[in-house]
Protein backbone atom coordinates (compact mmCIF):
# COMPACT_ATOMS: atom_id res chain seq x y z
CA UNK A 1 0.00 0.00 0.00
CA UNK A 2 3.55 2.70 -0.31
CA UNK A 3 3.45 1.69 -3.68
CA UNK A 4 1.75 3.60 -6.84
CA UNK A 5 1.29 2.02 -9.91
CA UNK A 6 1.35 4.86 -12.76
CA UNK A 7 0.67 2.82 -15.70
CA UNK A 8 0.97 -0.47 -18.19
CA UNK A 9 2.15 -1.04 -21.60
CA UNK A 10 1.03 -4.61 -23.13
CA UNK A 11 3.45 -5.34 -25.87
CA UNK A 12 2.90 -8.68 -27.22
CA UNK A 13 6.21 -10.74 -25.42
CA UNK A 14 6.30 -7.70 -22.72
CA UNK A 15 4.62 -6.03 -19.94
CA UNK A 16 5.95 -2.84 -18.70
CA UNK A 17 4.42 -1.72 -15.47
CA UNK A 18 5.50 1.96 -14.20
CA UNK A 19 5.51 2.44 -10.43
CA UNK A 20 6.05 5.03 -7.16
CA UNK A 21 7.84 4.09 -4.40
CA UNK A 22 9.65 5.92 -1.45
CA UNK A 23 9.46 9.34 -3.20
CA UNK A 24 11.35 6.85 -6.56
CA UNK A 25 10.12 6.22 -9.78
CA UNK A 26 10.16 2.67 -11.12
CA UNK A 27 9.90 1.00 -14.37
CA UNK A 28 9.58 -2.67 -14.31
CA UNK A 29 9.76 -5.41 -17.20
CA UNK A 30 7.59 -8.91 -17.27
CA UNK A 31 8.79 -11.52 -19.89
CA UNK A 32 4.90 -12.74 -21.07
CA UNK A 33 7.06 -16.08 -21.83
CA UNK A 34 8.63 -16.90 -18.99
CA UNK A 35 7.05 -14.94 -16.55
CA UNK A 36 10.09 -13.53 -15.47
CA UNK A 37 9.98 -9.69 -14.15
CA UNK A 38 12.90 -7.49 -13.48
CA UNK A 39 13.93 -3.54 -13.25
CA UNK A 40 14.53 -1.99 -15.96
CA UNK A 41 17.53 -0.04 -15.12
CA UNK A 42 19.38 2.17 -18.48
CA UNK A 43 20.79 4.65 -16.21
CA UNK A 44 23.77 4.20 -13.16
CA UNK A 45 21.92 7.21 -11.84
CA UNK A 46 19.67 6.34 -8.75
CA UNK A 47 17.48 9.12 -8.13
CA UNK A 48 15.14 9.62 -10.87
CA UNK A 49 12.37 9.88 -12.96
CA UNK A 50 11.87 7.24 -15.70
CA UNK A 51 9.02 7.20 -18.47
CA UNK A 52 8.51 4.65 -20.87
CA UNK A 53 6.95 4.83 -24.54
CA UNK A 54 5.76 3.11 -27.53
CA UNK A 55 7.88 3.67 -31.04
CA UNK A 56 4.43 2.13 -32.48
CA UNK A 57 1.19 1.11 -32.57
CA UNK A 58 2.01 -2.66 -33.88
CA UNK A 59 2.57 -4.38 -30.08
CA UNK A 60 4.88 -7.14 -31.72
CA UNK A 61 8.26 -5.50 -31.30
CA UNK A 62 10.92 -5.31 -28.72
CA UNK A 63 11.86 -1.68 -29.06
CA UNK A 64 10.67 1.11 -26.66
CA UNK A 65 11.30 5.02 -25.86
CA UNK A 66 12.96 5.28 -22.50
CA UNK A 67 13.32 9.05 -21.11
CA UNK A 68 14.24 10.05 -17.74
CA UNK A 69 15.39 13.02 -16.37
CA UNK A 70 16.78 13.66 -12.79
CA UNK A 71 18.32 16.81 -10.34
CA UNK A 72 21.52 17.01 -12.04
CA UNK A 73 20.78 15.24 -15.66
CA UNK A 74 18.68 17.17 -18.40
CA UNK A 75 16.15 14.74 -20.32
CA UNK A 76 17.43 11.88 -22.17
CA UNK A 77 15.53 9.64 -24.38
CA UNK A 78 16.97 6.34 -25.66
CA UNK A 79 15.54 3.21 -28.39
CA UNK A 80 15.82 0.46 -26.04
CA UNK A 81 15.68 -3.33 -27.33
CA UNK A 82 14.04 -4.77 -24.50
CA UNK A 83 15.33 -8.32 -25.60
CA UNK A 84 18.78 -7.58 -25.83
CA UNK A 85 18.67 -4.32 -23.69
CA UNK A 86 20.84 -2.40 -26.13
CA UNK A 87 20.13 1.39 -25.77
CA UNK A 88 20.67 4.42 -28.63
CA UNK A 89 20.42 7.96 -27.37
CA UNK A 90 17.86 9.54 -29.78
CA UNK A 91 17.10 12.95 -28.05
CA UNK A 92 18.37 14.88 -25.37
CA UNK A 93 17.52 18.43 -23.84
CA UNK A 94 19.79 21.10 -24.20
CA UNK A 95 20.45 23.60 -22.26
CA UNK A 96 21.49 27.19 -24.27
CA UNK A 97 23.56 28.13 -21.52
CA UNK A 98 25.26 24.44 -21.32
CA UNK A 99 25.17 22.23 -18.30
CA UNK A 100 27.82 19.25 -17.25
CA UNK A 101 25.30 16.63 -14.73
CA UNK A 102 28.94 15.58 -13.86
CA UNK A 103 29.11 18.98 -11.68
CA UNK A 104 26.69 18.44 -9.15
CA UNK A 105 25.75 15.95 -6.90
CA UNK A 106 22.71 14.34 -5.68
CA UNK A 107 22.03 12.41 -2.16
CA UNK A 108 18.81 10.55 -1.36
CA UNK A 109 18.54 10.62 2.66
CA UNK A 110 15.75 9.77 5.24
CA UNK A 111 14.74 11.23 8.64
CA UNK A 112 12.50 10.32 11.15
CA UNK A 113 8.48 12.75 11.46
CA UNK A 114 7.72 13.22 14.81
CA UNK A 115 5.15 10.32 14.76
CA UNK A 116 8.63 8.01 13.62
CA UNK A 117 7.97 7.67 9.80
CA UNK A 118 10.88 8.05 7.65
CA UNK A 119 10.31 10.60 5.38
CA UNK A 120 13.03 10.60 2.00
CA UNK A 121 14.46 13.91 1.59
CA UNK A 122 16.79 14.56 -2.18
CA UNK A 123 19.28 17.03 -1.84
CA UNK A 124 20.99 18.79 -4.42
CA UNK A 125 24.41 20.78 -4.42
CA UNK A 126 27.40 21.48 -6.80
CA UNK A 127 30.43 19.53 -6.62
CA UNK A 128 32.41 22.89 -5.78
CA UNK A 129 29.85 24.21 -2.61
CA UNK A 130 31.50 23.52 0.85
CA UNK A 131 30.09 21.56 2.71
CA UNK A 132 31.27 23.05 6.39
CA UNK A 133 28.01 25.02 7.01
CA UNK A 134 29.26 28.28 5.43
CA UNK A 135 26.49 27.76 2.27
CA UNK A 136 23.26 28.30 2.42
CA UNK A 137 20.81 26.23 2.37
CA UNK A 138 16.62 26.04 1.28
CA UNK A 139 13.71 23.68 2.09
CA UNK A 140 11.84 22.78 -0.28
CA UNK A 141 8.39 20.95 0.55
CA UNK A 142 4.60 20.49 -0.75
CA UNK A 143 2.53 17.83 0.47
CA UNK A 144 -1.43 18.71 -0.86
CA UNK A 145 -3.71 16.84 -2.83
CA UNK A 146 -2.10 13.96 -3.86
CA UNK A 147 1.39 16.19 -6.19
CA UNK A 148 4.09 14.00 -5.81
CA UNK A 149 7.58 16.41 -5.89
CA UNK A 150 9.43 14.42 -8.10
CA UNK A 151 13.44 14.75 -8.34
CA UNK A 152 13.34 15.70 -12.12
CA UNK A 153 15.80 18.46 -13.44
CA UNK A 154 15.20 22.05 -12.98
CA UNK A 155 17.44 24.64 -14.53
CA UNK A 156 15.83 27.06 -12.66
CA UNK A 157 16.48 25.09 -9.52
CA UNK A 158 20.15 24.89 -10.94
CA UNK A 159 20.40 28.94 -11.05
CA UNK A 160 20.46 28.90 -7.45
CA UNK A 161 22.35 25.92 -6.80
CA UNK A 162 25.78 27.28 -9.24
CA UNK A 163 25.81 30.19 -6.56
CA UNK A 164 26.31 27.52 -3.85
CA UNK A 165 23.22 27.34 -2.36
CA UNK A 166 22.37 23.69 -1.92
CA UNK A 167 18.76 22.41 -2.60
CA UNK A 168 16.47 20.05 -0.15
CA UNK A 169 13.50 19.11 -0.91
CA UNK A 170 11.63 17.06 1.35
CA UNK A 171 8.73 14.49 0.23
CA UNK A 172 6.34 15.05 3.25
CA UNK A 173 2.93 13.61 3.28
CA UNK A 174 0.41 14.57 1.39
CA UNK A 175 1.82 13.73 -1.50
CA UNK A 176 1.89 10.29 -3.33
CA UNK A 177 5.28 9.63 -3.05
CA UNK A 178 4.71 6.52 -1.08
CA UNK A 179 1.31 5.73 -2.30
CA UNK A 180 -2.08 6.22 -1.99
CA UNK A 181 -1.26 5.69 1.88
CA UNK A 182 1.15 8.64 2.16
CA UNK A 183 -1.45 11.11 0.92
CA UNK A 184 -4.50 9.89 2.77
CA UNK A 185 -1.50 10.22 5.89
CA UNK A 186 -1.64 13.70 5.25
CA UNK A 187 -5.04 14.93 4.44
CA UNK A 188 -7.88 15.82 6.63
CA UNK A 189 -7.65 14.58 10.31
CA UNK A 190 -4.19 14.15 9.35
CA UNK A 191 -3.02 16.81 7.93
CA UNK A 192 -0.88 18.23 10.76
CA UNK A 193 1.38 15.35 9.33
CA UNK A 194 2.28 17.13 6.26
CA UNK A 195 3.56 20.44 8.73
CA UNK A 196 5.08 18.21 11.12
CA UNK A 197 7.13 16.89 8.65
CA UNK A 198 7.98 19.40 7.01
CA UNK A 199 8.85 20.94 10.67
CA UNK A 200 11.31 17.61 11.33
CA UNK A 201 13.04 17.59 8.28
CA UNK A 202 14.69 21.50 9.55
CA UNK A 203 14.37 19.72 13.14
CA UNK A 204 16.82 16.99 11.70
CA UNK A 205 19.31 19.75 10.98
CA UNK A 206 19.03 20.97 14.24
CA UNK A 207 19.36 17.29 15.77
CA UNK A 208 22.57 17.04 14.03
CA UNK A 209 23.54 20.60 15.07
CA UNK A 210 26.99 19.56 16.96
CA UNK A 211 28.43 18.07 13.62
CA UNK A 212 30.24 20.98 11.92
CA UNK A 213 28.36 21.31 9.02
CA UNK A 214 24.86 21.82 10.36
CA UNK A 215 26.50 23.50 13.40
CA UNK A 216 28.06 26.41 10.67
CA UNK A 217 24.88 25.87 8.71
CA UNK A 218 22.44 26.75 11.65
CA UNK A 219 24.42 30.23 12.90
CA UNK A 220 24.78 31.29 9.78
CA UNK A 221 20.75 30.98 8.61
CA UNK A 222 20.43 32.71 12.42
CA UNK A 223 22.92 35.94 12.01
CA UNK A 224 21.32 35.96 8.19
CA UNK A 225 17.63 36.50 9.59
CA UNK A 226 18.74 38.93 12.51
CA UNK A 227 20.75 41.42 9.90
CA UNK A 228 17.98 40.73 7.09
CA UNK A 229 14.63 41.12 9.23
CA UNK A 230 15.36 42.46 13.13
CA UNK A 231 18.15 45.04 12.04
CA UNK A 232 16.20 47.49 9.99
CA UNK A 233 13.66 48.43 12.83
CA UNK A 234 16.19 51.23 14.90
CA UNK A 235 14.83 50.42 18.02
CA UNK A 236 15.41 46.84 18.12
CA UNK A 237 18.21 47.37 20.75
CA UNK A 238 15.52 49.06 23.24
CA UNK A 239 12.69 46.21 23.48
CA UNK A 240 12.19 42.91 23.98
CA UNK A 241 12.16 40.59 21.43
CA UNK A 242 9.72 37.76 21.31
CA UNK A 243 9.77 34.68 19.14
CA UNK A 244 7.13 32.26 18.22
CA UNK A 245 7.44 28.93 16.30
CA UNK A 246 9.34 25.61 16.10
CA UNK A 247 12.61 26.37 14.66
CA UNK A 248 13.40 29.37 17.34
CA UNK A 249 12.04 26.92 20.21
CA UNK A 250 14.65 24.44 19.45
CA UNK A 251 16.96 26.55 18.44
CA UNK A 252 16.83 29.40 21.55
CA UNK A 253 20.08 28.96 23.07
CA UNK A 254 21.85 29.52 19.22
CA UNK A 255 19.05 32.37 18.80
CA UNK A 256 19.99 33.40 22.29
CA UNK A 257 23.68 33.57 22.30
CA UNK A 258 23.51 35.77 18.56
CA UNK A 259 21.24 38.32 20.08
CA UNK A 260 22.97 38.67 22.98
CA UNK A 261 26.43 39.25 21.14
CA UNK A 262 24.42 42.03 19.73
CA UNK A 263 23.46 43.38 22.62
CA UNK A 264 19.38 42.56 22.32
CA UNK A 265 17.10 42.33 24.39
CA UNK A 266 15.37 38.42 23.95
CA UNK A 267 12.03 38.11 25.53
CA UNK A 268 9.90 34.97 25.25
CA UNK A 269 10.54 32.42 22.64
CA UNK A 270 7.51 29.90 22.40
CA UNK A 271 7.26 26.78 20.14
CA UNK A 272 3.52 27.46 19.52
CA UNK A 273 1.00 30.31 19.37
CA UNK A 274 -1.46 28.64 21.22
CA UNK A 275 0.85 28.81 24.12
CA UNK A 276 1.25 32.59 24.75
CA UNK A 277 -2.72 32.83 24.61
CA UNK A 278 -2.98 30.59 27.59
CA UNK A 279 -0.66 32.26 29.12
CA UNK A 280 -2.61 35.64 28.24
CA UNK A 281 -5.50 34.77 29.85
CA UNK A 282 -4.61 33.12 32.86
CA UNK A 283 -2.87 36.82 33.74
CA UNK A 284 -6.08 38.03 33.17
CA UNK A 285 -7.91 35.53 35.54
CA UNK A 286 -5.70 35.99 38.00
Amino acid sequence: DEVLIGGLIFLNNWIIRGEKSNALGKLFLRNKQTGVEEELKFTDETVIVPSVSLIQKDKNTDLVYLTYSSPKTPGKTYLYNLKTKEKKLVKEQEIPSSHNPEDYIVERLEYPSHDGRLVPITITRHKKTKIDGSANLLLYGYGSYGSSMTPDFSSTRLSLIDRDIIWVTTHIRGGMERGMKWWKEGKLLNKKNTFEDYIYAAKFLIDNKNNKYCFNLINKGINLFISNQIEQFEDCKKIPLHFIGSIAYYLKDELQEALNKRDMIVGSILKKPKDGLILYHKELIK
